[in-house]
């Protein structure tokens, strides 16, 4: 064997075992990280269960109260979670346009441009602070996998906070011999070689990838939050929905005691042999007449807690404010007020979400220029017809408008129709989203050529023969009724 050949065989025995090395340490890795991270993981997974409805098992148990009273104990929760998270994960909205100077590059990346792809990693890291897209190739062809948060573990140097290998764990059911068996499954990466194990055991050797890097893009909310242990900011008002559960489900249990008005018998006369009220056995209905002593009286009077129950609901109405306050969600943008607010108005309140959109649209157009380019990378690697890795990709957001006034927007579109912003199609396809710009062109023409022949027939006429004519018609009219 030829000396290049041998030395060529060193180092690549010495990168397999390198690597190899990096995979034990990142599984190590995860276990530390699921241990130590455990309240994080079960903040995401509270996140999680709100988002989808799920909020009752988050009432605590009362004192000592039993888990059989607990069940029975019938509670109220409103979600506030959903919208706010909703609303706070719509960068992907209203399809962003992306652009690529080469036609080879747009072709290949095109087809994974799924609008519902990107509109769940933005869901997914919305709860969970960050999420992941996975590339992978099948049958020649490029996909992308949405990789939740609370699934990766990563494996990073710490001083240079460099990715160094990336555990993707899951809990998996799998039958054996008619039973079913719950196993822990890791699949870790390394720039060079990926391996899989169960419950900690490989399975089988590790395998050469030729991926030539970590196939995982990740997408945080905030470039300035890039950090794996961070908890998901929209916890906070997960945390105030579950107060506010709480209350108004004690709110409930004491409505349904004190709801009720209490029939009290007044100056009743009292037996001093027996010592005791005397209590005529009576029936109570809209047509009773009752005939009682002089100065005895039957009253309905509201049960005490009333003051309990409106201290409940200010407190209710004050988590609610504080919960849309925190979560930079203004109350306007899910449930819009019916009095008419001025533009300013609006911009004023819209304010923190279109500023927290803004830093998160900042943070995506970052990790989609990383994940076209690490997606061209991938391709050369495994395919050997190296496309140009020098090429210009950006992406244009759509932004969501702040309502305004029919008077305001007329007033704006004619500021930037006359400062050449846009132009009338602009205004038309607005109207009108189902147009495309030819045929809002052709219809904003038409529209101007029957405007002009309107126009031409309507003023035809001087002002003096127009009147005439107006007159002529008025009297006809006149004497039809006649």
């Amino acid at each position: 064997m030829p000396e290049e050949e041998i030395v060529e065989n060193d180092q690549f025995t010495e990168l397999v075992s390198a690597h190899t090395a990096l995979i034990k340490e990142a599984l190590k890795n995860a276990e530390e990280l699921q241990k130590s991270q455990a309240t994080r993981l079960f903040k995401i997974q509270m996140i999680k269960d709100f988002f989808e409805d799920e909020q009752e098992k988050y009432i605590p148990r009362v004192g000592a109260e039993t888990v059989k009273h607990w069940k029975e104990r019938e509670k109220l929760t409103v979600n506030y979670s959903h919208p706010v998270i909703e609303k706070k994960a719509s960068v992907y909205e209203g399809d962003p346009v992306r652009y690529v100077d080469k036609e080879n590059i747009k072709t290949l990346l095109e087809p994974c441009w799924n609008q519902s792809t990107f509109q769940s990693v933005d869901l997914q890291a919305e709860m969970g602070g960050y999420s992941a897209i996975k590339i992978y190739f099948e049958n020649e062809e490029l996909y992308y996998q949405v990789i939740p948060a609370e699934t990766l573990f990563p494996y990073v140097n710490e001083n240079t906070k460099e990715l160094l290998a990336m555990d993707m764990r899951s809990k998996r059911v799998v039958y054996k011999q008619g039973k079913s068996k719950e196993i822990l499954y890791d699949q870790v990466w390394t720039e060079f070689l990926v391996q899989e194990f169960e419950n900690g055991q490989p399975m089988g050797e590790a395998q050469i990838h030729s991926y030539g890097c970590i196939p995982f893009v990740f997408f945080f909310c905030n470039t300035r939050d890039r950090d794996f242990s961070n908890t998901p900011a929209v916890f906070s008002t997960v945390q105030l929905n579950q107060k506010i559960n709480v209350l108004l489900s004690d709110l409930r249990y004491i409505i349904r005691h004190q709801s009720f008005a209490i029939l009290k018998h007044k100056n009743a006369q009292k037996d001093y042999e027996t010592g005791q009220f005397k209590m005529p056995k009576m029936e109570i209905g809209p047509s009773t007449i009752l005939h009682l002593p002089e100065g005895e009286d039957y009253v309905y009077e509201p049960a005490p807690g009333a003051l309990t129950i409106a201290s409940i609901l200010e407190v209710v109405k004050f988590l609610v404010e504080k919960l849309f306050e925190t979560s930079q969600i203004p109350t306007v943008t899910i449930a819009p007020s019916t009095t008419i607010a001025s533009g300013v108005s609006l911009e004023v309140q819209w304010y923190p979400l279109e500023n927290y959109l803004k830093k998160k649209r900042s943070s995506y157009r970052e990790s989609e220029q990383t994940l076209a380019t690490k997606s061209i990378l991938v391709w050369n690697n495994l395919h050997g017809v190296p496309m140009e890795t020098d090429f210009t990709f950006t992406i244009d957001f759509s932004e969501e408008n702040v309502p305004t006034t029919s008077s305001e927007v007329r007033e704006t579109d004619r500021f930037e129709i006359d400062l050449g912003v846009k132009t009338a199609v602009d205004v038309l396809m607005r109207e009108n989203p189902d147009l495309t710009e030819e045929e809002a062109l052709k219809q904003l023409m038409e529209n101007l050529n029957l405007t002009k022949v309107l126009n031409e027939v309507k003023t035809s006429f001087s002002p003096a023969e127009t009147k005439s004519i107006e007159e002529q018609v008025d009297k006809e009219l006149a004497g039809e009724g006649e």
